[in-house]
């Protein structure tokens, strides 16, 4: 949606059209994965967020991309907070809680 929108903008300022072509799926792995493989013409955008390029290359070494290496950022739209949740019922309400849980526990989750 916020692409969209801002496509539209950037049609009005600029003149010309843009084509927003979306690649839903693997927590944004999948649209990354496709801009790194684009032509370097300055006609590829890559509209995301965060986790994509944060947190995504260093869960899975499926990412297959380096935010650093692969992407140059040209622009932040915005700020989104992030958030870490547990269940309302469980035992763990606070983020130390919730390391020293984790690191009671080798190997988990399995």
């Amino acid at each position: 949606m916020f692409a969209r929108l801002f496509a539209e903008r950037l049609q009005k300022s600029m003149g010309q059209p843009f084509f927003i072509d979306n690649k839903p799926g693997a927590n944004g792995m999948l649209g990354s994965q496709f801009v790194k493989r684009a032509a370097p013409d300055g006609y590829t955008l890559l509209f995301t967020y965060a986790a994509a390029q944060v947190a995504n290359p260093n869960l899975y070494a499926s990412a297959n991309y380096d935010p650093v290496k692969d992407f140059a950022a040209i622009v932040q739209i915005g700020r989104v907070g992030n958030l870490v949740l547990v269940r309302a019922d469980s035992a763990v309400k606070t983020l130390k809680e919730f390391v020293d849980t984790v690191k009671g526990r080798p190997g988990w989750p399995s």
